[in-house]
């Protein structure tokens, strides 16, 4: 067999066998590009509003913050109220695992807001493997895929031969490809 068939059938086996790791990287990537516009991980909604009855956090905490979650609609069991001033108290409420939520209250204002953060389940285990959150053998994974794709890109790159091939045509698309984030990395330096 000669090396160019020898490439050839690395090149797609190595492209074959890393499929799912290379959504799950991209994937994972252009959601962690946009963490200005959002959170891949959790999902959050946050309201705010006022309330007419008086509620006494003095005498019972937990109560008190009971009638302020039925009164903010939020249906979540309480889990701790905490005091953090004279009249500023948080209620912490029981989401359910890896997720957070809290009412914050002003009895002098009479409002409160309410902060609710749940996983996004799938994006939130890409996100961990893309960051490598899971150490241990998943680093070992992870690089074995770089050089997957470094070999992947080398042997792409010389696959072709004749008037398209690496010698006549290729070499100019990589240049440009190579050029276009040196020139980024230098105005952004």
């Amino acid at each position: 067999m000669n090396w160019r068939k020898l490439n050839r059938r690395i090149h797609q086996d190595l492209g074959y066998f890393f499929v799912g790791l290379t959504i799950i990287y991209s994937v994972s990537g252009i959601a962690l590009n946009h963490l200005h516009h959002w959170n891949p991980d959790l999902k959050t909604e946050d309201f705010s509003g006022a309330y007419n009855q008086p509620y006494d956090f003095r005498t019972d905490k937990m109560e008190a913050a009971k009638q302020v979650a039925n009164a903010a609609r939020v249906n979540y069991p309480i889990k701790s109220v905490l005091n953090k001033g004279d009249n500023i108290y948080r209620v912490f409420l029981d989401v359910g695992s890896g997720n957070t939520g809290k009412i914050v209250v002003d009895t002098n204002d009479k409002t409160f807001s309410v902060q609710i953060a749940e996983q996004r389940e799938v994006f939130k285990q890409m996100n961990l493997m893309h960051r490598n959150n899971l150490k241990k053998i998943w680093t070992w994974v992870s690089d074995i895929f770089a050089i997957a794709l470094i070999w992947l890109a080398i042997s792409g790159a010389i696959i072709m031969r004749g008037k398209f091939g690496f010698k006549r045509y290729g070499i100019w698309l990589v240049v440009a490809g190579t050029v276009i984030p040196l020139i980024i990395f230098f105005i952004y330096q």
